[in-house]
């Protein structure tokens, strides 16, 4: 990851984090692969694209969006071919509640 300080002389300072993520699940040997893009303009800031990957390194999932505006996962075509399914795209409201993490087991 790098930092990038913008407007130091003029204007209103701000800073820009971009670069390179990898995310690993070792017991699946699952993985992602994120890069934050680098932003010009505040606009333009928080870029979002990667891949989830299985263990034998195909992709499963591709990832873009924004990490200020929401990022979304299309599933790749030949995962499909393989039987990967989607994850349930709405799950129920009471997994989010963090009151509601005795009852359904979420730690």
């Amino acid at each position: 990851m790098r930092l990038s300080i913008q407007d130091l002389i003029t204007g209103c300072m701000w800073a820009n984090m971009h670069g390179e993520i990898t995310v690993h699940n070792h017991q699946t040997r699952e993985y992602a692969r994120v890069k934050i893009l680098r932003g010009n303009t505040r606009e333009t800031v928080g870029g979002v694209e990667g891949a989830v990957y299985d263990a034998d390194d195909n992709p499963v999932y591709h990832l873009r969006g924004s990490h200020l505006a929401g990022i979304t996962g299309e599933l790749d075509a030949a995962a499909a071919a393989r039987g990967v399914r989607t994850p349930n795209p709405n799950p129920s409201p009471e997994c989010c509640q963090p009151e509601a993490c005795d009852t359904v087991g979420v730690a």
